[in-house]
């Protein structure tokens, strides 16, 4: 072969990697996006928001796409009590924006997660605002409504709760949902585990993630456990309320007044109110957190026990508790619904 034909060979193929590293060093930003770079994984710089044509190093450096507009959540539709033992069905919905694409990226990282965590954070304040209401203050936005009468009623007795006269407003719909929000600013509470310099470096992105952030240990593992741990002590009040529920109803007793009296004396706790009221009334769904989620947790507390030898009697029992529950058909349930097999022991299911 001719020199010239050899020398062909090896410009061609570096030509060709020429083209694409120039091709791959030049990206066009959106006006609806902004751009993180991230190199071997971790972001570097600060986020690109200008829309326009930009420059990144090719091959070690690559991008990620986030949406800078208006995104919507929409909660699943779910029966919820209010104060005055009335179920109503609500539908909650957000609008929501990226103001940090940064702590974003390295939080949640895509918009799957962020719908996540704005349905555990969302729907559990709306629970907590609307069973702490009674339902004129929620269907209703201020005092400036009047009864309609019935000329044929005018005879009947008058007085707060007869007919004709309505109860009065304390606070109204707009003002509750002025207070589901504030709840759901800041909700986290952030467990911290690993090396102390990496915690402090990554203070800053906690406090804008949470309300308070609490170092547990120097194993980043520990904030697992400490998650599972949680977990396993609200799955045994569950346990425990669905036990002493079975044993008062069968006696006759009035479960959800056998409920209030708990957790408005000695359990004034938000899990014995909402696990509480679940139990007393068979509602398991729609699931704000899944049975199938819960034995997973119970699961791998157990499997932590194990390898520490640690003995957890409870720890089996509500282990058995979900594999019956799902065994059952219960995978749509939510985990609630293992406080509803006493009853069914005693004979009177309320699944």
């Amino acid at each position: 072969m001719k020199p010239r034909g050899c020398l062909w060979l090896l410009i061609l193929p570096l030509a060709i990697l020429l083209l694409f590293a120039v091709l791959g060093s030049f990206y066009a930003v959106d006006q609806t996006e902004q751009v993180i770079i991230t190199q071997f994984g971790k972001p570097v710089g600060d986020p690109i928001t200008e829309p326009g044509l930009h420059f990144k190093l090719p091959l070690v450096q690559t991008i990620s796409r986030i949406d800078k507009r208006f995104l919507e959540w929409d909660g699943a539709p779910v029966a919820i009590p209010t104060r005055d033992k009335t179920y109503i069905h609500v539908d909650t919905f957000a609008r929501w924006r990226i103001n940090d694409p940064k702590t974003y990226f390295v939080r949640l990282h895509d918009e799957r997660s962020a719908q996540s965590r704005l349905e555990d954070i969302l729907g559990s304040e709306t629970r907590n605002a609307i069973a702490k209401h009674d339902l004129i203050e929620i269907v209703r936005t201020d005092k400036n409504r009047k009864p309609l009468h019935d000329e044929n009623l005018k005879t009947v007795p008058t007085g707060v709760g007869t007919i004709g006269v309505l109860p009065p407003i304390q606070f109204g719909r707009l003002k509750i949902e002025e207070e589901i929000k504030a709840a759901a600013a800041a909700k986290l509470f952030i467990i911290a585990a690993g090396d102390p310099t990496a915690v402090e470096a990554c203070k800053p992105l906690f406090e804008a993630l949470g309300q308070k952030t609490v170092p547990i240990s120097t194993e980043p593992g520990a904030a697992n456990l400490v998650k599972l741990s949680g977990n396993f002590l609200l799955a045994a009040a569950i346990e425990a309320l669905g036990e002493t529920i079975a044993l008062v109803g069968k006696a006759g007793i009035d479960r959800r007044s056998y409920v209030d009296l708990l957790t408005s004396t000695i359990f004034p706790a938000p899990a014995y109110k909402t696990y509480g009221a679940l139990i007393a009334d068979g509602k398991y769904q729609p699931a704000a957190f899944a049975a199938p989620l819960g034995y997973k947790d119970i699961r791998l507390a157990l499997a932590a026990a194990e390898t520490l030898r640690v003995p957890m009697p409870l720890g089996s029992l509500l282990h058995d508790r979900f594999l019956r529950l799902l065994a059952q058909g219960g995978e749509r349930l939510d985990w609630a619904a293992i406080g509803g097999l006493a009853a069914q022991d005693a004979g009177e299911s309320i699944l």
